[in-house]
């Protein structure tokens, strides 16, 4: 591969480590929290069954927090998971690489969507995982689909290297 093309997927790979370490520690705080979440759940369960009113309003709520928190804290960890996939296979891409950022918006199994991602998190206020769907989309996906060139050149030098191998 030429210096360019091996500078841009570095870089993008790079920039899907960044993004999977993000999603990580998004994923892992909101589990964390669901956990303690779980903690509080039963002295919220006492106080409404000792008082109606108010605590049955703060128990509905710790319900849904914990249900929303559980939700983000799973997707964080997936989003992670594709995210260091994508930063390996980066690397060395194949066919359908540069289609995989360009479907990746809305959703595709092995990249994530980075709609779902920013309609979940604004649906739900969770700020944080705003600012990680708009670093996907921002810095990890413009990035990829503004030097599209030169990872199809990529994609094609990647394949020429494996037809040597088989070759030889």
């Amino acid at each position: 591969m030429t210096e360019k093309i091996e500078q841009v997927t570095k870089r993008l790979s790079e920039r899907e480590k960044v993004s999977a370490i993000i999603w990580a520690v998004v994923g892992v705080t909101n589990t964390l929290s669901f956990l303690s979440m779980l903690i509080i759940l039963p002295f919220a369960l006492i106080l409404t069954v000792l008082t109606l009113g108010i605590y049955g309003f703060l128990l509905g709520m710790t319900i849904s927090s914990l249900i929303s928190t559980f939700l983000f804290g799973a997707w964080g960890i997936y989003m992670a998971i594709v995210h260091f996939k994508k930063s390996k296979n980066v690397l060395a891409p194949k066919a359908g690489t540069v289609e995989a950022y360009e479907k990746s918006f809305i959703f595709e199994k092995s990249t994530g969507g980075v709609m779902i991602s920013l309609l979940m998190a604004v649906l739900f206020g969770n700020v944080i995982h705003v600012l990680c769907a708009l670093y996907d989309m921002l810095f990890v996906r413009e990035y990829a689909l503004d030097n599209k060139d030169a990872l199809n050149a990529a994609v094609e030098a990647t394949a020429e290297a494996q037809e040597e191998e088989v070759l030889a």
